[in-house]
């Protein structure tokens, strides 16, 4: 019986850290991808281009996606 709660436990914890390190994980990713985006919006706008966070989102997204060839981003 304790032998039984103790690999139940450890299941909940173990899916707990899993879990932590998804959301971890997403954070991480979203802020990589955010400060790429404003890379893009900030080096793109001139007077002669005018790149928009919505566009810089999309190619960001796609680079993510890995639909740009020989382009990746490193989380």
């Amino acid at each position: 019986m304790q032998a039984e709660r103790a690999r139940v436990d450890a299941a909940r914890k173990a899916e707990a850290d899993a879990s932590a390190k998804r959301e971890a994980d997403k954070k991480h990713k979203s802020k990589v991808n955010n400060e790429a985006l404003n890379g893009i919006v900030a080096h793109c706008n001139s007077d002669t281009v005018d790149v928009t966070p919505e566009i810089a989102k999309a190619v960001v997204e796609a680079i993510a996606k890995g639909l740009i060839p020989h382009v990746k981003i490193r989380y």
